[in-house]
């Protein structure tokens, strides 16, 4: 749908210029999506750009990269980090559009292609406008759905290395309608902690059950105390939001209905904002796991494969989103200090170590509700909205703008020294020969384990 005409004052026309050509891009993304630590497409088109615009950057976790980009002035000393994800889900697409996925039982279902062509259309935009006071780091990251992207990237010396003092991200919306913006002063989404509970009994027949040890009723009678635990957290803890649920059981053959199996298999979810519940209440599942097992004399263990922080923003920081966010959609299109969602991000790595900002985009069509662009992240018919990019472009230049004013009195028209000009070519092509020499031995290294 077109731009509405309220939003077109409030963007750089540079930076809708800019949108036509990514728009493309998204949509190239969006046909060869690629899930965690494999998104070679989305590497080599980004990549491909930052050669030709002769910029300074750095592979991390894989297939992630960061771009670094300096401001005429440094004095600031400030380092702001801009990010976006980058992989997409096994989902398959059922969106009947021009470039819809080729990549079977793939999709970009969260819109993950729209994040990266956002981020691009800002460094598209600011490379060309350096009139800002400190460093830009542009975060592409892969692996956010729950594959520890972020993790990997933070252990790689992201934050350390880079020394970034703060860090903004945004998603789309589905929930909200396009031109409205959601901006947290706290917790934005929750922590999550997948479990999973294996309960290793003896399979039999079934008309000969003393000969076996059943796990299927261990599973009936733990789920039931996991459900009392999960109630019992809640009333304990009525300020603050906590779930647990139990999402699949698996266990026997539907088609063999006289035989006892030998395993069950149980997985479910934790969530919540507050760290020292969550770890309490993981203490309780083993122990309630373990109290089970010793009842009923079976094995039986849980595992908790995959965990991460709860994404919630600095109060400073979502102030400077709220002003940047301002000067694109207005006041009056801001729900500011919005409720949280127990969804998770993996954006919560970045926010439990340095401030962030982690705001939400509206994405759904106000008008159509069966719109690709008003379904759910994660659903087969969803649809990124390409409105969405020129917004949350100008938002990210707007941040800049916020957070890395010109000093008073700086003259623009005075060109930078010829040293300082020297040494930072000398400086740009040296890093450019050292991502050279690893991306040929990687590509080397993955040619001879193939």
């Amino acid at each position: 749908m077109p731009l509405p005409e309220n939003l077109i004052p409030n963007i750089d026309p540079e930076i809708l210029g800019i949108t036509r050509k990514m728009t493309k891009l998204r949509h190239d993304f969006h046909q060869y999506p690629e899930t965690a630590y494999e998104e070679d497409y989305a590497h080599g088109k980004i990549t491909d750009l930052l050669n030709e615009w002769d910029l300074e950057y750095e592979v991390m976790a894989g297939t992630g990269i960061v771009v670094t980009l300096e401001g005429l002035e440094k004095t600031s000393k400030k380092v702001i980090g801009m990010r976006a994800d980058m992989d997409a889900l096994r989902v398959q697409e059922q969106c009947d559009v021009p470039w819809k996925s080729r990549n079977d039982g793939k999709m970009h279902a969260c819109g993950h292609d729209g994040h990266m062509a956002t981020l691009l259309t800002a460094l598209a935009y600011l490379k060309d406008h350096r009139e800002f006071n400190g460093i830009i780091k542009f975060i592409f990251q892969p692996a956010e759905e729950g594959s520890g992207g972020a993790k990997k990237m933070i252990e790689e010396g992201l934050l350390k290395k880079h020394k970034i003092s703060a860090l903004y991200g945004f998603h789309n919306w589905p929930s909200l309608p396009f031109g409205k913006t959601a901006i947290h002063t706290g917790p934005v989404m929750a922590s999550n902690t997948n479990f999973i509970v294996t309960i290793n009994g003896k399979g039999c027949h079934g008309a000969q059950p003393e000969e076996g040890h059943n796990p299927i009723p261990v599973a009936f009678e733990l789920g039931q105390q996991l459900c009392a635990l999960r109630d019992k957290s809640a009333h304990e803890n009525s300020e603050e939001k906590v779930i647990l649920s139990l999402c699949s059981i698996e266990s026997g053959n539907s088609a063999a209905m006289n035989i006892i199996p030998g395993d069950t298999k149980m997985t479910g979810t934790v969530r919540t904002y507050n760290l020292g519940i969550k770890e309490h209440l993981l203490e309780q599942i083993s122990e309630a796991v373990e109290s089970i097992a010793s009842r009923f004399d079976i094995n039986a263990k849980v595992d908790f494969p995959h965990s991460t922080s709860p994404t919630i923003n600095s109060p400073e920081k979502a102030e400077v989103s709220r002003e940047a966010m301002r000067g694109v959609l207005g006041e009056e299109n801001i729900d500011w200090d919005a409720a949280p969602a127990m969804t998770a991000e993996d954006f919560g790595e970045f926010s439990n170590l340095v401030p962030a900002s982690y705001i939400w985009i509206g994405n759904a069509d106000p008008e159509d509700g069966e719109s690709p662009h008003s379904q759910p992240l994660h659903n087969p018919k969803y649809g990124f909205n390409d409105d969405v990019i020129p917004v949350g472009a100008q938002y990210f230049v707007n941040i800049i703008k916020t957070e890395m004013p010109m000093t008073e009195g700086w003259d623009a028209e005075k060109p930078p020294k010829r040293l300082s000009r020297i040494i930072n070519y000398i400086r740009l092509r040296i890093s450019q020969l050292v991502i050279w020499i690893k991306t040929k031995f990687r590509f080397s290294f993955w040619k001879k384990k193939k």
